[in-house]
């Protein structure tokens, strides 16, 4: 446990220095609802989501590497580290020229494995993705590799997890914020 928490001070720290300039990307504009900016979501569980950590499948093929670093880093900026337990990007028959195998590890070594897979489609890369995964997740989310995320974005789909444990979730269709 003494281990664990100095891993994660020591990756909160090195994710403050990377950020103390701010981020790498242009900032979104905000694009919640009215009323949902000054309205933090709730856990009905009380519990702040800190049970429930989330393992972020990527998959991705001939995507170029400025987008996998443009997600990559809206999701370090915008995601409570306390809800990621780990990033794991796909390669489903990349070459040599489009895996970028070092350089999407370089971007946050602690957090982020690269699985390499001949092409063998979508659904199947994501499978092999699933049961790569940690044990110590308990939320599978699965993100495009151009995908840029904004402010709360993980809340909301965590407090539907949470009220409805056993479906799967979606974007909701009203405020994520409201009760």
């Amino acid at each position: 446990m003494k281990s664990l928490s100095c891993f994660a001070l020591c990756l909160a720290l090195l994710l403050t220095l990377s950020w103390a300039k701010g981020p790498a990307f242009p900032l979104p504009p905000d694009t919640r609802p009215p009323g949902c900016k000054e309205h933090q979501v709730e856990d009905p569980a009380g519990r702040d989501f800190e049970d429930l950590k989330a393992s972020i499948i990527i998959p991705y093929r001939q995507e170029k590497l400025e987008h996998i670093r443009g997600s990559l880093d809206s999701i370090l900026y915008y995601t409570p580290r306390k809800y990621i337990r780990e990033i794991i990007f796909v390669s489903d028959g990349n070459g040599r020229d489009t895996v970028y195998l070092n350089e999407i590890r370089e971007m946050a070594p602690k957090l982020i494995s690269v699985m390499v897979f001949p092409q063998v489609g979508l659904i199947e890369a994501k499978m092999r993705a699933v049961a790569g995964v940690s044990s110590n997740a308990s939320v599978l989310l699965f993100l495009e590799p151009h995908v840029r995320v904004n402010r709360q974005w993980i809340q909301p789909l965590l407090r539907r997890i949470r009220e409805y444990p056993k479906a799967s979730t979606r974007r909701p269709s009203r405020c994520p914020c409201s009760t």
